[in-house]
Formats: structure tokens, sequence, C-alpha cells
């Protein structure tokens, strides 16, 4: 029988992906969306710490994930606040911040946090 990890998403694709990586190891993944407040801060890593310090009472074994794309020449914009940028404004938006910036690096990161009781 396979040992249940609950993945903390409302991302059916991010689940989706995850799922075929995770149960071929003999893991069987739920998706659960519990909610839970995302504090509003510049830190991947204290997001995932909030959600999980939030959710520890509730579930057993669970992780979740936060990401976000980091452009250099916007100071890091628009990182954790990706997803609700890419709402807003899409990708024209950040494109037209970029407009005069030669400097197109980014960087998109991902931190999981990972509980286990």
């Amino acid at each position: 029988m396979s040992k249940e990890i609950v993945f903390i998403t409302s991302n059916e694709n991010k689940f989706r992906e995850a799922e075929n990586l995770i149960n071929p190891l003999g893991f069987k993944l739920i998706q659960k969306n519990p909610g839970y407040p995302e504090i509003q801060t510049s830190s991947l890593e204290e997001v995932v710490r909030y959600g999980i310090k939030y959710l520890k009472d509730r579930l057993d074994i669970f992780f979740m994930e936060d990401s976000g794309l980091f452009i250099k020449s916007l100071n890091n914009f628009p990182g954790v606040y990706s997803k609700y940028v890419f709402t807003t404004i899409g990708n024209e938006g950040i494109l037209k911040l970029m407009e005069k910036t030669e400097n197109r690096n980014a960087v998109f990161r991902t931190v999981i946090g990972f509980y286990d009781g």
C-alpha cells in the first residue's frame, strides 16, 4: 500500500506535474486546498514557513511550495507577487516595465516545505 502525501495547492497543473514525479516512487500524492492566509512578505521562504506552521495541526504529512520570477533590472520584481502581477498586468505589462532595460536577466525560484509530523 502506498504512503499518502498531501500537496497543498489549488493549481491543478502543478499537482499533475508533482504527481508524475512522486507516484512512481511508491507514494500516492493527494491534492488538497484547505485555504490558508498567505502573508505579504518579500521572501518565498517566509510564505512557505508560515503556511506550514498554519496547517501543521490539521494535516499529518504534506508539502507546499511557493514560486516567483525575480527580474534583476526590476529589483527582483515581481518575486513573491508573480501570480498576482501576471493575473493583473500579464506578460505585456512586465515587458512594458522593462522596455528601456537592456539587462533582462531573471531567475525563477521555487521553495518547497515538507512537514511529516
